[in-house]
């Protein structure tokens, strides 16, 4: 079997762009900064979307977004980001309830 298949090809890809310090930065500060639930995880994703759109280029986003392909990969990316911003929720929810307990 030649490695890698399908699934931990596209598992590695989203570990490439989990593992991007822009995203967990940004994401984690919209996670801290928004309060709203919803709005925050879309400018979360957003950001990841747009991180993902700087680093190809804008010429080859916008002439690949009406491709499937890299309508996955942006979507990964913005799972990605979506990630990074769960892991922002939860430090927050972690200082919250440390600065209540102590207050």
């Amino acid at each position: 079997m030649n490695w890698p298949g399908p699934v931990e090809f596209t598992f590695l890809l989203f570990l490439s762009l989990f593992l991007s310090w822009i995203k967990a930065v940004l994401c984690i500060a919209a996670a801290f900064i928004i309060r709203k639930y919803w709005l925050s995880m879309a400018i979360a994703a957003l950001i990841g979307v747009a991180e993902t759109a700087l680093d190809m280029g804008f010429g080859l986003f916008f002439s690949g977004v009406l491709d499937i392909y890299n309508d996955l990969f942006l979507a990964l990316a913005a799972l990605a980001a979506i990630a990074w911003w769960g892991i922002g929720r939860a430090l927050y929810a972690l200082v919250r309830y440390a600065v209540r307990r102590i207050a």
